[in-house]
C-alpha cells in the first residue's frame, strides 16, 4: 500500500489569496445581495462563452442587452415560488448541490485536498472580467492550486450534452471557457469540471480542462470591444430564433405610433418570405418557428410602433394583445399582421 500523500500546511484559502495574479482583486463576500452587485459591472465566467459565441443558453445580443441595462439579467438568479412547490434556476441548483459534489470529490479522490472558494468574488478591473469558483483542490499528481467547476445535469441531459459520437465525456464550450476564467482569475494552475448526474443512482464525473492562454487572450479582447459596444450604444445584430423571446419581451407593447420602413430594403424580403412560411406552416413546425424568427426581426425594426409602412404600399400592423389571467398569468404580446396577407 502507498503511503499517504502529506499535503501542504497552508490552507486552500491562504493559498488562493497568495497566487491571485496582479491586477487582480479578491473581494470577500458578505451577502447574496453583495455578490450579485458586484458581478453587474463585469463579464462573469459563467456567461463569457456568450462573448465567444459558444455559450448554449446566453447570447451575444441578450448579454449586451442585459448589461446595458435594456433587459433583465440572463442569468435567473432567483427561485420561482408558487404555494406548492420552489424551482431553482441552474445557479442557484448548482450552489444548492455543491456540497454534494464535494463530499463525493473526497470520496473519489481521498488523496486530493478540497475547499469550498465561493466566500469571493475575483475581478479584473482593467478587463471588467469576474468569476466566482466553487471550490479550491490540491491533488499529489499536478503541482499548484486549481479550482472545481460544479456543474448538475440530468441522465437524459448528460447523454444529449455532455456524450460525444464515441460515448466519451466532453466538456461543453461554454463550461470549459467558465473553468478557464475562474482559474486565470484565481492564479490556478489546473482546472477540473465535477459534474453530478443525478437519476436513480448519482454518479460524478471528474474532468480537467485545459487552460489555453490563446483562448484567454482572445477573451479578453472580445470583452473589451463587448464595452466598447456598451458605451456606444452599439448592439450586436440579435439571433432571431434565439433571440426571439427577448425582443418579444422588449417591445410587448406598442406606443400607437408609425414607423416609415419604405427605405429598408431587408423588410421587403422578410414579408416574402414570411407569406409563403405562412402558406406552409400547416405541414410543419419548421415552417412555423422560422415565420416566427421573421416576425422577431420585424418587431426589431419597429420596435414600439404600432403599425409601419413600406415602399410598395404594404402595411404592416403589431398590436398589443391584451392577455386575461383566468388560466394563465395576465400579461400582453404582441402579434404580427401585414395588409393583404392571407390571414
Amino acid at each position: 500500500m502507498n503511503a499517504p500523500v502529506t499535503l501542504p500546511m497552508m490552507s486552500l484559502e491562504l493559498a488562493s489569496r497568495e497566487l491571485k495574479p496582479a491586477g487582480v482583486d479578491r473581494i470577500p463576500i458578505k451577502s447574496r445581495d453583495q455578490w450579485l452587485q458586484e458581478r453587474k459591472g463585469d463579464v462573469t465566467a459563467s456567461v463569457a462563452g456568450a462573448i465567444l459565441g459558444v455559450h448554449e443558453y446566453v447570447t451575444p445580443y441578450g448579454l449586451y442587452m442585459e448589461k446595458a441595462g435594456l433587459a433583465p439579467e440572463q442569468e435567473q438568479v432567483t427561485p420561482v415560488i408558487d404555494e406548492d412547490s420552489i424551482t431553482l434556476p441552474p445557479l442557484l441548483r448548482g450552489t444548492l448541490f455543491e456540497r454534494a459534489a464535494i463530499d463525493m470529490v473526497r470520496m473519489l479522490r481521498p488523496d486530493w485536498e478540497v475547499s469550498p472558494a465561493n466566500d469571493a468574488y475575483y475581478r479584473m478591473p482593467e478587463a471588467r472580467i469576474g468569476a466566482t469558483p466553487d471550490a479550491f483542490a490540491r491533488r499529489p499528481d499536478i503541482k499548484g492550486l486549481g479550482i472545481l467547476q460544479v456543474k448538475t445535469t440530468d441522465g437524459l441531459i448528460f447523454r444529449q450534452k455532455w456524450l460525444d459520437e464515441e460515448g466519451s465525456v466532453q466538456v461543453p464550450l461554454w463550461i470549459a471557457v467558465q473553468a478557464l476564467v475562474e482559474a486565470r482569475l484565481t492564479g490556478a494552475s489546473w482546472a477540473c469540471v465535477a459534474l453530478l448526474v443525478g437519476g436513480i443512482n448519482t454518479k460524478l464525473h471528474l474532468i480537467d480542462i485545459p487552460l489555453h492562454e490563446g483562448v484567454w487572450a482572445r477573451l479578453v479582447e472580445e470583452v473589451r470591444e463587448f464595452w466598447r459596444r456598451i458605451e456606444e450604444s452599439d448592439p450586436p445584430a440579435p439571433d432571431y430564433g434565439r433571440d426571439g423571446a427577448l425582443i418579444a419581451g422588449l417591445y410587448a407593447t406598442d406606443d400607437g405610433t408609425e414607423v416609415d420602413l419604405s427605405s429598408d430594403n431587408r423588410i421587403g424580403e422578410i414579408l416574402d418570405q414570411r407569406a409563403g412560411l405562412k402558406a406552409t406552416e400547416t405541414a410543419g413546425k419548421d415552417a412555423e418557428k422560422r415565420r416566427r424568427e421573421l416576425d422577431s426581426e420585424i418587431l426589431a425594426k419597429m420596435g414600439a410602433a404600432a403599425r409601419a409602412r413600406l415602399a410598395d404600399g404594404r402595411t404592416i400592423t403589431a398590436k398589443t394583445i391584451k392577455r386575461s389571467g383566468y388560466t394563465v398569468q395576465p400579461g400582453s404580446y404582441r402579434t404580427v399582421k401585414v395588409k393583404g396577407e392571407a390571414a
